[in-house]
């Protein structure tokens, strides 16, 4: 029997059986010994390195093209031979002759070809896909916000510069005492303004006597910075560039022009005011008459055009040199003083003095008189009074009191007094209007 067993052994390649006497084989085998000699021998007995030889980039003209029947048996039998596992690996395009992307036979040229094919594929599903997204989800329109520039300034415009600063001295803050008062040597100031950096400056102070040597070196105050008022520039309009801004620019400026242009003298279209209000034609309104104690018709309105001017008496006694022109004057309104008194009457009316025009000395007696000047060459109108102590409806020219007046100035004549108006300009002419107050009758 043993002699079978160890020829089916021998015939079948199988280990010898394990013998009881012979030491345990799942002991770990003794370490080699530490010879160097014989690893130097292995080394100098070891081959060289096989060179790999580099692929060839040239594809021959039959690959990936079955040529028989035989060969397309051959390749079907070696796929069966494939196992389930690697079908999972396999690709569509995979077969004979067919070289993949990332295979180091496949050409350079080919191996772009198909990466630029693969990225225009992925273009092409992203786009697709961004494409259903959108029409899904529609993207909401982003308005675009305009800035709003914000300046900040005041009425006067915007600040210039720094302020400056003025040292004022604590002696001005001092009240000069009045002669035999006794009042107190403080100085009373208002208090700082911090806020503009207004301080107090320190310095040594000028007392003597014992006051000197008791406050010794202690620092007093000797000036007060005082905060000037801030320079201020007005800001300029900020030019828009819409065209609606441009035409209303255009408008407010022909506009300007126009009403610069304008002849003042040219009448008022009053046809819409009109249409509003009624206006009343003539002189007279019916009012309230109080010395009659009732309503009554009185003239209250006096048109330039219907006046009737009168020329001034001509000129007596004018000194050599002076201008022998005189003026128009013309009357408005001619109210006299009721019974009782109660009422005082008055005289209205105009004076026109041509240039170099003047309007001889008058003394105005019991009366009262005042003037308004309407329209002259700016300070070029002359007001003289006579000297108080002068004899009545005289005046010295050498004791005069004259006054310049420009358009718009008012004066007036005291009763008892006696006065001169002269027009100086040479090109100007010149208007006032008067008013001649009468005195209260006197009755026995």
């Amino acid at each position: 029997g043993e002699e079978k067993i160890e020829q089916i052994m021998m015939e079948e390649d199988l280990p010898p059986p394990f013998d009881d006497d012979e030491e345990d084989d799942l002991l770990p085998p003794p370490p080699p010994e530490d010879d160097n000699s014989n690893d130097e021998d292995d080394e100098n007995d070891m081959p060289a390195p096989l060179e790999r030889e580099k692929p060839s980039t040239d594809i021959p003209d039959n690959v990936g093209i079955p040529n028989t029947m035989e060969e397309d048996q051959d390749i079907n039998h070696d796929n069966d031979d494939v196992g389930d596992d690697d079908d999972d690996l396999d690709d569509d395009k995979e077969g004979t002759g067919f070289a993949m992307v990332h295979d180091p036979e496949t050409p350079e040229s080919v191996r772009a070809e198909q990466l630029q094919q693969e990225k225009e594929e992925l273009e092409r599903k992203h786009k697709s896909k961004k494409k259903e997204r959108d029409s899904i989800t529609p993207k909401p329109k982003t308005r675009k916000r305009k800035s709003k520039k914000v300046t900040y300034s005041s009425p006067l415009g915007y600040p210039a510069g720094n302020r400056d600063y003025q040292a004022v001295p604590v002696s001005d803050f001092k009240e000069s005492p009045e002669p035999g008062v006794r009042r107190s040597r403080r100085a009373k100031m208002p208090p700082l303004q911090w806020w503009k950096n207004e301080r107090s400056v320190y310095g040594y102070h000028s007392e003597e006597g014992v006051l000197g040597e008791a406050m010794g070196d202690m620092p007093v105050v000797v000036d007060v910075m005082k905060a000037m008022p801030t320079p201020y520039k007005k800001r300029k309009p900020i030019k828009t560039a819409s065209s609606t801004s441009k035409n209303a620019n255009k408008k407010s400026k022909t506009a300007k022009s126009s009403s610069a242009n304008a002849d003042p003298e040219t009448p008022f279209d009053d046809r819409k005011l009109r249409k509003k209000v009624e206006i009343m034609k003539g002189e007279v309104a019916h009012l309230w008459d109080e010395p009659l104690d009732e309503a009554n018709d009185m003239k209250v309105v006096a048109y330039a055009k219907d006046m009737v001017s009168t020329k001034l008496p001509s000129p007596k006694g004018r000194r050599k040199g002076e201008s022998k022109a005189i003026g128009e004057a013309s009357q408005a309104f001619n109210i006299p003083t009721d019974e009782n008194s109660i009422y005082m009457g008055y005289i209205m009316g105009k004076l026109e003095l041509p240039p170099r025009g003047i309007k001889d000395s008058e003394a105005v007696g019991g009366c009262a008189q005042t003037f308004t000047v309407c329209a002259c060459q700016p300070g070029a109108l002359e007001v003289a009074y006579a000297d108080p102590h002068s004899p009545d409806g005289e005046l010295d020219p050498d004791t005069a009191q004259r006054f310049l007046l420009h358009p718009g100035d008012m004066f007036r004549i005291p009763p008892g007094n006696c006065y001169r108006i002269e027009n100086h300009s040479k090109t100007t002419d010149c208007l006032l209007t008067w008013t001649i107050i009468r005195p209260r009758l006197v009755h026995p």
